[in-house]
C-alpha cells in the first residue's frame, strides 16, 4: 500500500561553492533535514527524496534501540 501525502513545507535552497564550482545546498528548517545538488532542481528533488525517507522512518520503522538514540550536545 503506498501513501501519498502532500503537505507544505519550506525548503530553502542556497548556491554555495565547493572547490570552486558551484552547489546548491536545500535545508528543511523544520526539522533539520538538508541535502545537496549540482543544479538548483538537482537539489529540489535530493531534499523531496530526504524528507520523504525522514517520513518514512518518522512512522514507527526505527527501531526500539535506534528511537532511544540521544545526541551528546
Amino acid at each position: 500500500m503506498k501513501k501519498i501525502i502532500n503537505l507544505p513545507v519550506e525548503i530553502t535552497i542556497m548556491q554555495e561553492e565547493m572547490r570552486g564550482k558551484p552547489i546548491y545546498v536545500a535545508v528543511c528548517p523544520v526539522n533539520g533535514i538538508a541535502s545537496q545538488g549540482r543544479t538548483l532542481i538537482e537539489a529540489e528533488e535530493n531534499i523531496k527524496e530526504a524528507l520523504l525517507l525522514y517520513m518514512d522512518t518518522s512512522e514507527g520503522s526505527l527501531t526500539e534501540e535506534k528511537s532511544e538514540f540521544k545526541p551528546p550536545y
